[in-house]
């Protein structure tokens, strides 16, 4: 090649290349030096050539103190190895991590008596067996030039993580980190995350706990309503009827009758504030959860005017009722509960005149109006009547309270708005905005049950409760209007007359009844044994719309507990008529 370029053959691209394979090893400054010497037609003399070997030891000393400078900045601790598994190259992190004596590391060194001073000085893993097998072991992955990475737990108590890769000249690299203190957090931050989950489980078993006792709570609580409902108004209910028989019989005497009808109404305020604390406590237990419905309005209004219609007469008042042809989307139960207190409340207030219900469409929805003509609330204190035992300075009128707070209470479970508007001397009309679902392709036939009208004398009728005293109070009454009543407080007896074909008008049945049925089968039993020409009546002071619905595709009437006489006489007749 030399004679070549001194003799100028040499073309400039071949010159070039030249150069850049010198350049490779010595540096571009260096290579262009000794390529320009070359090309000189008479021979370097002896100071060009101790210039040229003094500029390329500079150059070979440059790359190496660039190449030292380099290694001593990268933070792991770095080892080059040649092909002939001899050290190189490291940097002063390797000197530090190993703790290396000094004059132990030089260039040359046979890595294989490097690793067995490391292994001998407990700088790696617990070796059990020969020293020297783990040492060809290491040198055996050096001589494959395969690349890996693992981590280890060494004898000094660090976690070490080593990496090795194979260098195209034949040589290894290999490369050490400490990440004792990485795996430390990662232990501290297990044995935090298995405190945080024994603690999650603890509270988790402590929260499970105290929702059983909530349960626990709620269902005793539950049953208590239950029987708070049937237990406590069924002695109201035997009281409504005693004393509406004692009614009948004071007629014809003015003081005593009068005195006999300001019991009676004792008796429904005292019906009507348990009734209404029940209803409140059931609502406070989260008890009642609407179940919305689409449903005709019409069937509320039939009940509200066939339960309060022979009320507002006895009071002198007249209630109407205006028929109704639209669906609505409402919690059935819960809304009859409401109209039934907007009803009474009105009924309650009102002196003299009429209470009317109806409905009229606006903006996409119903609003349900109660409008009596009572003396009329002043602006200022219309919220006051919707809190609970609030009442306006009216002395002549009996409660309590409660009937507009429940009403509210109602109206916000259910997120219908409720309203009222009213004045002094002009009455009040509550209104109740509910969403409307449309209007029933065939109209409901509304037919009232008037108090009026009806011979009940002759007519044969059953009786079948658990509860003597109103099973006795019941009895006296009926007789006073001449049915042949049938009374019994056994289902067993109740059965043996159904299986001798024993004949009854009306079969007024209770529905917790115990001894494994219910007063539903018993209505069931005598219709499908004995006959399907009889009027069904079940009573219950269960409060339940399925229950109702159920009696009702059942075929038979639904009636609440406690029965009042008139409602009960109303009743009555309507099967006469």
């Amino acid at each position: 090649m030399t004679a070549l370029i001194r003799k100028k053959i040499a073309s400039s691209q071949f010159t070039l290349l030249a150069e850049r394979l010198l350049a490779s090893s010595i540096g571009m400054a260096t290579a262009s030096s000794l390529i320009r010497s070359l090309a000189q037609p008479q021979p370097a003399s002896r100071t060009g050539i101790y210039e040229f070997i003094d500029q390329t030891g500079q150059a070979i000393e440059f790359n190496r103190e660039l190449l030292q400078v380099t290694l001593d900045h990268i933070d792991e601790a770095v080892s080059v190895v040649d092909k002939d598994l001899r050290l190189v190259a490291w940097n002063r992190q390797y000197i530090d991590f190993f703790e290396y004596e000094a004059g132990f590391i030089r260039v040359g060194k046979p890595v294989k008596e490097v690793i067995r001073r490391n292994l001998e000085s407990g700088y790696g893993p617990v070796i059990e067996g020969d020293i020297e097998q783990h040492v060809d072991k290491r040198l055996k992955l050096l001589r494959d030039a395969k690349k890996y990475s693992y981590i280890r737990d060494w004898q000094n108590g660090r976690t070490v993580q080593i990496a090795g890769a194979h260098m195209p000249d034949g040589g290894y690299i290999t490369t050490y980190t400490d990440i004792t203190p990485l795996k430390q957090a990662e232990k501290h931050l297990a044995a935090i995350n298995e405190t945080l989950e024994a603690k999650v489980l603890e509270r988790t078993e402590m929260l499970s706990d105290v929702n059983q006792q909530l349960e626990e709570l709620l269902d005793t609580r539950k049953h208590f309503l239950a029987a708070a409902s049937h237990d406590l108004i069924q002695p109201l209910g035997a009281s409504k009827l005693y004393m509406g028989a004692l009614k009948e019989d004071l007629a014809d005497d003015a003081t005593k009758f009068s005195m006999a009808d300001n019991a009676y109404n004792a008796i429904i305020t005292a019906e009507s504030l348990l009734k209404s604390l029940l209803y409140l406590s059931r609502m406070d237990s989260g008890l009642l959860t609407p179940e919305l419905d689409e449903f005709p309005l019409e069937e509320l209004f039939a009940s509200i005017e066939n339960e309060f219609a022979p009320r507002a007469e006895q009071k002198g008042l007249q209630l109407r009722v205006l028929p109704t042809n639209y669906l609505i989307r409402s919690d059935r139960s819960t809304m009859l509960s409401l109209l039934q207190n907007l009803v009474a409340n009105a009924i309650r207030y009102t002196k003299k005149g009429a209470v009317m219900v109806l409905c009229r469409r606006k903006a996409g929805q119903l609003v349900i109006e109660v409008r009596d003509s009572g003396d009329g609330i002043a602006e200022e204190r219309q919220q006051e009547i919707f809190q609970a035992f609030k009442q306006l300075e009216n002395g002549s009128v009996e409660g309590v309270g409660l009937g507009l707070a429940i009403c509210q209470r109602a109206a916000n479970l259910l997120q219908h708005d409720l309203s009222l508007r009213s004045s002094p001397g002009h009455g009040s009309t509550f209104k109740l905005t509910v969403p409307l679902a449309g209007k029933q392709v065939m109209e409901l036939q509304h037919e009232v049950e008037q108090s009026s009208g009806g011979d009940l004398a002759g007519l044969r009728v059953a009786y079948i409760d658990d509860d003597r005293l109103l099973l006795n109070a019941t009895h006296d009454l009926m007789k006073r209007w001449g049915i042949d009543v049938t009374i019994s407080e056994s289902i067993t007896e109740f059965r043996i007359m159904a299986a001798a074909g024993k004949q009854f008008d009306v079969i007024l049945m209770d529905y917790q009844l115990g001894e494994g049925a219910n007063g539903l089968e018993l209505l069931e039993l005598y219709r499908r044994e004995v006959s399907e020409d009889f009027l069904g009546i079940l009573a219950t002071a269960k409060q339940s719309e399925e229950l109702r619905s159920e009696v009702e595709q059942a075929g038979f009437k639904f009636m609440a507990k406690p029965l009042g006489p008139a409602r009960l006489r109303s009743v009555l007749q309507s099967y006469v008529r």
